[in-house]
Formats: C-alpha cells, sequence, structure tokens
C-alpha cells in the first residue's frame, strides 16, 4: 500500500506536536494500533494513510492536513472541535 505524503508544511511546531500527542493517547486509550487505525481512516477518507505517516504525526510534529482531522477524529470517537482543541492555533 503506497504511504500518504498528506501532511501540512508547518511541521516541527508545539501545536502539531501536542496534537500528535492527543493522537497517540487516544489511539492507545481505544486499544487501537497504528495499523489498525490506519485501516479504519483508509476505508472512511478512500485514500491510504500509511502507518509512517502516522507515526510522523504522531511522534514527529508534524500536522495532518486539515482533511484528515474529521478521519481521525470519527475513527477515535472524538469531534474534530475536541482534537483540535487548545493546540495554541493548530
Amino acid at each position: 500500500m503506497e504511504q500518504s505524503t498528506d501532511t501540512a508544511p508547518v511541521a516541527k511546531n508545539a501545536p502539531a506536536r501536542a496534537l500528535g500527542s492527543r493522537l497517540e493517547s487516544l489511539r492507545t486509550e481505544r486499544g487501537l494500533s497504528r495499523s489498525q487505525l490506519c485501516a479504519a481512516v483508509t476505508r472512511a477518507q478512500g485514500r491510504p494513510l500509511g502507518v509512517r505517516t502516522l507515526t510522523a504525526w504522531e511522534r514527529d510534529g508534524v500536522c495532518p492536513a486539515a482533511s484528515w482531522i474529521p478521519y481521525l477524529a470519527d475513527a477515535l470517537g472524538v469531534s474534530s472541535d475536541w482534537l483540535l482543541a487548545d493546540l495554541g492555533g493548530a
């Protein structure tokens, strides 16, 4: 499966790291592996989300493009607003 490179141009910033931490925390709280979350988002979005891309979002301070946020939020059982809340301008 082809890896998605759909990330926002802003990288390595505090809001992106905060979002990444929130994504990783929610994913682990829900008992999902990265592969499982990627599969759920891929089914909903219709475009492949690769594990390497998700890992970059979670760990490397790279922001996902806005188009991915609703799919990530839905797969994690939260609203997009909640996922992005209090991120200091993310």
